[in-house]
């Protein structure tokens, strides 16, 4: 990613499925696979099926905090039952790459993974798998054990240099957003707002685990492992600053936090124009310090 934006440890790579219309047929979906394998279903399985019901129908449910959506649109504590008129009928399809990185308590997943949307087709001539139509990215902080639930979670759509330019001409920007903390996110956030403006002091918050992931704005911007994701942030070389208001909580343990903003791009090396993103950063307590172990990157787009 780069002010104008234009890799590959893979920590789990997924078989394409269609993900279910409802939560029962993604949890038959799930058992299916478990009873097939002779074994449960894996931590990253778990946290796919419960995701599904938030994926394909668009409801939200407590204790969600906050969502970065499709196009232009957040949610701030939605009520539950809350639903967004978008994808009504269809499949998100997994797109073959997912990381789910388990807190080191144990008590929250960071997940990650491409998707991308498959039409419904009505016919004997269907494939088995749904062709997905475009790239999709979804980020997320679940928090306690199986059943996992949702705090705060990032859909985005990658985009090209040249389409996101084309957009801010024509004067499209992130939606501002208010300014909350949750009690106990102070101080990532304070990591956060300290390091956005320096590449270096950024890319040494990083966590050195190996299922960190970071996600630019572009679509083969996905990189994998702390000292990858480090050396990339360096690599690009910005600068960030908050364009509006920063959501930021935690999960129930106190160790996992998440901090969503939208922000200016420049570059370190030559200022000039700045270029708005919305990014969500994960942050996990290690010790007394406040680590990266997720950031995304996506500009509002259709």
């Amino acid at each position: 990613m780069s002010p104008n934006p234009t890799s590959k440890q893979v920590t789990r790579r997924l078989g394409v499925g269609a993900l279910a219309l409802a939560a029962t047929v993604a949890t038959t979906a799930t058992s299916a696979h478990a009873d097939k394998k002779k074994r449960p279903p894996t931590v990253a399985e778990q946290v796919e099926a419960r995701l599904y019901d938030l994926l394909t129908t668009i409801e939200y449910t407590a204790p969600t905090r906050f969502v970065f959506h499709l196009a232009n649109d957040f949610l701030v504590d939605p009520k539950p039952g809350t639903e967004l008129d978008e994808h009504e009928v269809g499949f998100w399809v997994i797109k073959g790459k997912a990381t789910a990185a388990v807190a080191a308590d144990g008590q929250a997943v960071i997940y990650a993974a491409d998707l991308g949307w498959a039409e419904p087709c009505g016919d004997e001539t269907c494939p088995k798998v749904p062709r997905p139509d475009g790239i999709y990215r979804v980020t997320a902080v679940l928090d306690g054990k199986a059943p996992w639930t949702a705090l705060a979670w990032h859909l985005g759509r990658p985009i090209t240099g040249k389409d996101q330019k084309a957009a801010i001409a024509a004067g499209e920007r992130p939606r501002p957003l208010p300014r909350r903390i949750g009690k106990g996110a102070e101080a990532a956030v304070a990591v956060f707002e300290a390091s956005i403006g320096d590449p270096r002091a950024l890319a040494r918050t990083v966590s050195a685990r190996t299922d960190v992931v970071l996600y630019g704005s572009g679509a083969s911007e996905r990189y994998v492992g702390g000292a990858k994701v480090a050396a990339t942030l360096g690599q690009w070389n910005l600068t960030f600053k908050v364009r509006d208001g920063l959501q930021a909580g935690v999960t129930r343990s106190g160790t996992v936090a998440w901090v969503a903003a939208n922000l200016d791009a420049t570059s370190a090396k030559k200022p000039g124009a700045a270029t708005p993103y919305r990014a969500m950063f994960v942050y996990e307590r290690h010790v007394d310090q406040w680590q990266l172990v997720q950031a995304h990157f996506s500009f509002p787009s259709d």
